[in-house]
């Protein structure tokens, strides 16, 4: 006997929150006091014109990046902020890059 494939919200994880995050880049501020918050098993699209700061916000959310301010967490669990810092290949978030760079 087999056991049932996980539904659609078993697979989703939990609610992401990012909280006043800003990243700057020398200086170049990026992203500036970003404050989201995104329901488990939901879809989101980050859009914006060129420059605007999309990439960078999904590199600090998946953990490629450290906000210079502000924190990042899932259903409550921090993973950035605070002195709380979880890499990468912790989160158990997916990431694919639109250049495939």
């Amino acid at each position: 006997m087999t056991a049932p494939a996980p539904s659609h919200a078993d697979l989703a994880g939990g609610r992401l929150e990012v909280t006043h995050v800003s990243k700057d880049f020398g200086n170049n501020r990026v992203l500036s006091d970003v404050t989201l918050s995104v329901e488990a098993g939901s879809t989101t699209a980050v859009v914006g014109p060129s420059g605007a700061g999309k990439t960078t916000l999904l590199r600090v959310i998946a953990g490629f990046e450290r906000p210079d301010t502000g924190s990042v967490s899932i259903d409550g669990e921090a993973l950035a902020g605070d002195g709380v810092w979880t890499p990468a290949f912790r989160r158990e978030i997916g990431y694919v890059a639109q250049d495939g760079a």
